[in-house]
């Protein structure tokens, strides 16, 4: 590669980056309903007519902004402007605990950490109509006919639900995070509802104790579930390199 070659792809490279920052921008400003959520993105002519760049250019940039999680394309409509969503931040932080190596004891302390501090929350604020439907998580799990996945997507759901009733849309994002992590340890765990162990009953314990505003009963409750879980995962000599979420 010449010189020329090496200068010009370096400043292609830069400035797809630099039409993407600029629209990235625009949206997260919000001053333009133009920009905002749920909005068409201009056709690729026009964004590369405003920008004196080409076509190709903005192609690039669009197909970053959709990495950046804040565009998304619909099928013969065009690309539309959308927010991050918790599933992104989840596969990215799966695929870091599995190429850092990550240990499973710092996967379930920073889980316990989060968790517990959810749980209290949860106990302090709840309400009827947030207990309810945590109640109906629970009550799914003792459906028999189900699968194991789709008992382990509810035994999740719990955890988020959790974290919902603490009322911090950022607590909820953060226990999102762990999600393809959290599957893939129970897809380790337990591969029938007969393995499941005391998840259910579990359960069942730490959502009293928030139903009765016991906030320490219930952070001590979810402690012991999740160490119970570490351990379980311990006994089964569970590496993180070996969790291979099947999808």
């Amino acid at each position: 590669m010449n010189k020329k070659t090496e200068i010009h792809t370096l400043n292609r490279e830069r400035l797809y980056e630099r039409v993407a920052d600029h629209l990235e921008r625009m949206i997260l400003e919000g001053r333009d309903e133009r920009w905002a959520e749920g909005q068409k993105l201009p056709s690729e002519q026009e964004l590369a007519d405003s920008f004196g760049v080409s076509r190709n250019m903005v192609r690039e940039a669009v197909k970053l902004l959709k990495e950046r999680g804040l565009a998304e394309p619909k099928n013969g409509l065009g690309v539309y402007i959308t927010r991050p969503n918790p599933e992104q931040l989840s596969a990215f932080v799966y695929r870091y605990v599995l190429l850092n190596h990550t240990e499973l004891r710092m996967i379930y302390d920073t889980r316990i950490l989060l968790e517990e501090y959810c749980v209290g929350c949860a106990a302090a604020r709840c309400t009827e109509e947030d207990l309810k439907r945590v109640r109906e998580i629970v009550s799914r799990m003792k459906d028999t006919s189900m699968s194991v996945r789709e008992f382990q997507e509810t035994d999740y759901m719990f955890h988020i639900s959790l974290a919902e009733i603490s009322g911090n849309p950022l607590n909820v994002m953060m226990i999102s995070a762990f999600k393809d992590v959290f599957l893939a340890i129970l897809g380790r765990n337990y591969q029938s509802l007969e393995e499941s162990g005391t998840t259910r009953k579990d359960h069942e314990m730490i959502l009293e104790a928030v139903a009765n505003h016991d906030e320490e009963r219930a952070k001590a409750l979810l402690r012991r579930h999740l160490e119970d879980s570490y351990e379980n995962a311990s006994k089964n000599r569970l590496n993180p390199n070996e969790l291979i979420l099947n999808k």
